[in-house]
């Protein structure tokens, strides 16, 4: 067993060492600004089987900034990079809560109130292999593990409640509320596959495009209502992902380059288990459900990279 592990720790050096003339090691930090909206949806399982959405929520971030870098080391045509970012605490969202209880897809209740992102953290592992049809002109296919975690609360506000069974409308008396109301955490990973075009201009000027798609999402989310004391976990799974980035680069001298890119998300259909309980575990288990969760945003940024060879 040893002698195997030996022979392929050998052969995997070895291979790395045909590229090391042309090894490179960049770090990039970036700077941008993010407009998106994180989904959460409650169903409830209709007798033939169907989901059908009984809540959404939608929680704004309008916008918020962020921070964040890439370390990336190139052996030859093989490019192995490292992503992590935050978005700043901010107070300038809005939360719009809609239900459906009359089984029909009209609202009957509505809601509106501040969202604060609390905070957050995304980070993914990359690995491409670089095929050089010329000078000027190359594709990247590549795969990437990438993980997001999101967590924010809701204030003050006012909320709309059609009695019986009626359905909402703007006129409906606005019942205020304030404090803390609601809080929700959402976690993500998943595998993603796609390719990066690059091509150069002027010797000095590249543009990069790519596409990249994830065919499985795993989400897990806390969701809890402080003024019911009812919070709810959802196990989620299944779903799609879908990605697109665009970055013009600039460099000068030998080893530094500034970038403007811009980049967008959507993933939906991602559902799961969702169970309910008392905040107050002295409280009784609530019946479960079903729980969901999408996210689309779109960021623009500008980024400086320092390469070392």
């Amino acid at each position: 067993m040893k002698r195997i592990i030996a022979v392929s720790v050998s052969l995997i050096f070895f291979y790395f060492s045909l590229f090391c003339v042309d090894y490179k090691f960049s770090i990039e930090p970036f700077f941008g600004i993010r407009n998106g909206t994180l989904y959460e949806y409650v169903y409830s399982v209709l007798p033939n089987g169907a989901d059908y959405k009984l809540s959404q929520l939608e929680w704004n971030i309008n916008p918020a900034y962020l921070m964040g870098g890439t370390i990336c080391s190139d052996f030859g045509a093989i490019e192995l990079s490292t992503t992590v970012l935050g978005l700043n605490r901010t107070t300038n969202g809005k939360l719009y809560d809609w239900d459906y209880e009359n089984f029909d897809g009209k609202p009957t209740k509505f809601s509106e109130h501040t969202a604060e992102l609390s905070n957050s953290l995304e980070a993914s592992g990359n690995i491409a292999f670089r095929f050089e049809f010329s000078d000027n002109f190359s594709v990247a296919p590549f795969a990437s593990i990438n993980y997001s975690r999101m967590k924010f609360d809701a204030y003050n506000g006012y909320t709309q409640y059609a009695t019986g069974s009626n359905y909402w409308n703007k006129d409906i008396p606005k019942q205020e509320l304030t404090g803390k109301l609601i809080s929700y955490s959402n976690t993500m990973w998943y595998p993603a596959a796609g390719f990066q075009i690059k091509t150069n201009i002027f010797n000095f000027i590249s543009i990069q495009a790519g596409f990249s798609a994830s065919p499985y999402i795993f989400a897990n989310s806390v969701d809890q209502h402080w003024l019911r004391n009812v919070e709810f976990i959802d196990t989620m799974r299944k779903g799609y992902g879908l990605f697109g980035d665009l970055k013009i680069d600039v460099s000068f001298l030998r080893y530094h380059t500034i970038s403007i890119f811009a980049n967008s998300q959507t993933i939906q259909g991602v559902k799961g288990k969702s169970t309910q309980r008392g905040i107050d575990s002295n409280l009784p288990p609530l019946p479960n459900g079903k729980g969901g969760t999408a996210n689309t945003n779109f960021t623009f940024g500008i980024s400086y990279k320092l390469t070392i060879d």
